[in-house]
């Protein structure tokens, strides 16, 4: 498994089981719901790549809509006589080699007249799909007196994706091989009728099958490969929400993007005027790491500041502590970096997954997984001047290297935290 998404339990529902989300080299997106004894049950295949492609990364974007906007496709077996409708669903990423992205909805379903836990079931559907395996512009080339085709299936991969809910619906980040940073949204087919609700001007609902998956704005600075790439929404002072996405290659480099004005911009858009953007990087700093830079992760702190993690083949983690606070209006957003936090060392291998969670006037948690098998989490605390990071908790991953990891913050205020490799497994700090 190369990496996994953790489902929070649904909502006003503490005792509720977690999902999982996972992908793998043979293209296959998988879901599994976890018992009060954390072991998976009901595992199920949530659907393929197109054309096989091996799933590079996932990741889950929160939405609140109705149960009927599954449509009529969804890939469950649960039948009920009655459902809640009233519980959070998401939007599931999925992206990989020969740059296909997938976008799933995914919803918690359960019997009304029952109160038992197993009876909580995950609800998936397919939303759109973007990619294709045809390598462009490709060409025959001589060698001798003969000569060799030239393979016709795209050797671009998307490295890893990310995504996040605006005002005009969801916005998705795919890092590449290319080293390529694209910005999507997933918008209807008729963006013209839809409102900021999500439901056309008429009041019908919009469906998965009139979605697509569309690139509004390129990020370009990286020569390199693109190995991470995280999304959030963060607050200035004065109260104003900013879209911030940061970025690691492998040369080291982390570079951070203010992408307000193009998210912005999506409101007025039909499918007509939508035009692609370039962004140039707000902040970037060089050399962050000794070569790449596997994870990175994005979390608001107070109003003002927030905090970007990282993690690399140097066995570094990094977590950087930045400013953020209004332009002059033509030029956005302004980011300062503020504080530096290395710990040298932290694991006796590559650091291959970070998550870093909590923030908004809540503690903050950052966890690193590394091939050395090894599960570390740190509690990061900042006040405007200093960032700190101090070593809460450790474990030993019992499936071998480790790939990926994901986490939510619980009912209980503490992080939960899955670990992929070859298998997965969750972790509880208490």
């Amino acid at each position: 498994m190369h990496t996994v998404a953790v489902v929070p339990p649904p909502t006003n529902a503490p005792n509720a089981p977690v999902g999982l989300l996972t992908g793998s080299e043979d293209g296959f997106v998988l879901r599994h719901v976890l018992g009060g004894d954390g072991v998976p049950r009901d595992p199920v295949e949530v659907g393929a790549h197109v054309g096989g492609a091996a799933v590079r990364a996932v990741t889950l974007v929160a939405e609140r809509v109705g149960m009927d906007d599954l449509g009529d496709n969804s890939s469950t077996a649960v039948t009920t006589s009655s459902t809640d409708t009233s519980q959070s669903s998401y939007l599931l990423l999925s992206a990989g080699a020969k740059e296909v992205l997938h976008a799933w909805r995914v919803a918690w379903v359960k019997s009304v007249c029952s109160n038992s836990d197993s009876s909580w079931h995950l609800r998936t559907s397919l939303v759109a799909t973007r990619g294709t395996l045809i390598k462009q512009n490709h060409t025959e080339w001589k060698k001798g007196c003969g000569f060799v085709a030239a393979s016709v299936e795209s050797d671009q991969r998307f490295m890893d994706v990310t995504g996040i809910m605006s005002v005009n619906g969801c916005v998705a980040l795919t890092a590449s091989s290319s080293g390529a940073v694209t910005a999507m949204t997933l918008d209807s087919a008729n963006i013209s009728q839809r409102t900021k609700n999500g439901h056309r001007s008429d009041g019908a609902v919009q469906h998965s099958g009139a979605q697509q998956l569309r690139t509004f704005a390129n990020l370009t600075y990286h020569n390199r490969p693109v190995l991470s790439v995280a999304v959030a929404e963060v607050k200035t002072k004065s109260g104003e929400l900013a879209v911030i996405s940061a970025s690691g290659a492998t040369d080291g480099t982390v570079a951070c993007w203010d992408m307000s004005t193009a998210v912005q911009g999506l409101q007025d858009c039909n499918d007509a005027t939508l035009s692609i953007c370039t962004l140039n990087p707000s902040h970037v700093t060089k050399k962050a790491h000794q070569s790449g830079v596997n994870g990175v992760s994005l979390c608001g702190s107070s109003p003002g500041f927030f905090v970007m993690a990282s993690g690399g083949d140097d066995q570094v983690a990094r977590c950087n502590l930045f400013s953020i606070s209004s332009g002059d209006g033509a030029s956005g957003f302004l980011i300062s970096s503020v504080a530096v936090f290395n710990e040298a060392f932290s694991h006796s291998s590559a650091i291959k997954g970070v998550w870093l969670g909590g923030g908004a006037g809540r503690e903050m948690h950052l966890a690193t997984t590394s091939h050395d098998q090894r599960l570390r989490m740190w509690s990061v605390t900042t006040d405007e001047k200093n960032i700190t990071c101090i070593p809460s908790a450790g474990a030993f991953v019992e499936c071998p290297e480790p790939e990926g990891l994901d986490g939510f913050i619980g009912h209980d205020g503490n992080p939960r935290v899955a670990v992929c490799g070859r298998g997965v497994q969750t972790f509880r700090l208490e």
